[in-house]
């Protein structure tokens, strides 16, 4: 919802927040999947550490802490992503559908996914796709291109700080 066709009519703070929710479940809902998946997989290690003998108690424990370690960073990433998905929003609407915009989300799956749920808020959604398709991005590339090409950035203090600490944006045009 655009702030200025808002301005002469308030819209209650729950529903702001609803809106948001849902726009940040959107734009991050393959993270969200692979979380809820993540806080599964932890909680049957965690039964497993309950019944498990001397054996194996080992292995369950590395493995809650594994999964629980993923449900933490996946909601870094996704927290991330959905600053990009407002960045994204606002770009477009500021300027249109300009490549060059877009092709700054084309780090990661994430990123892309974020950039066309923006794109789908304002119509622009077959583009963006189609724009990620003709850089040769398919469903299958998950992992970041960069992490592909020089796989010693994944230890870079950059890569942390864009990946899961994104500083928030605040929304120039939108309530969400």
């Amino acid at each position: 919802m655009l702030i200025e066709v808002c301005a002469d009519k308030p819209l209650s703070k729950p529903y702001i927040l609803l809106k948001r929710t849902e726009s940040y479940v959107k734009a991050t809902a393959s993270l969200q999947a692979f979380c809820l998946a993540s806080i599964l997989l932890c909680y049957l290690n965690f039964k497993a550490i309950e019944d498990s003998e001397d054996n194996f108690f080992w292995v369950h424990l590395f493995l809650f802490i594994y999964f629980s370690s993923l449900v933490i960073t996946t909601q870094l990433d996704a927290y991330s992503r959905y600053q990009n998905y407002k960045m994204a929003k606002d770009l477009l609407h500021q300027y249109g559908f300009k490549k060059p915009l877009i092709r700054v989300f084309s780090k990661s799956k994430c990123q892309r996914e974020a950039a066309a749920e923006a794109g789908n808020c304002l119509g622009f959604k077959k583009e963006v796709n189609d724009y990620f398709y003709s850089m040769g991005f398919r469903w299958y590339h998950i992992l970041p291109h960069l992490i592909l090409k020089k796989p010693q950035i994944f230890f870079t203090k950059n890569y942390w700080l864009s990946t899961f600490f994104v500083s928030n944006y605040k929304s120039k045009y939108f309530y969400w």
